[in-house]
């Protein structure tokens, strides 16, 4: 059984970011589907979309001082 697979995401890096939307439109994907960039912790730029399958990469590396205060923020909301 052949089933379509569409990607969508948010990528913080900006190379890798760009990297992501050539290939997109190189493969003929609709590039719109892939947001950023911009961190995903603090700015869901997908609220509304339910997915099957999401495959998480944690930002080794990163350092999320700028996300802290809005997921305390939300923890708080949603406790």
């Amino acid at each position: 059984m052949n089933q379509l697979m569409l990607f969508y995401g948010p990528e913080v890096n900006p190379e890798i970011y760009a990297i992501c939307k050539a290939d997109m439109l190189m493969k003929g994907d609709n590039s719109n589907n892939i947001k950023g960039p911009t961190s995903t912790l603090s700015n869901d730029e997908l609220p509304e979309d339910k997915f099957d399958y999401m495959i998480s990469n944690p930002p080794y590396g990163r350092r999320w001082e700028s996300d802290k205060e809005i997921v305390i923020k939300e923890k708080k909301i949603k406790v």
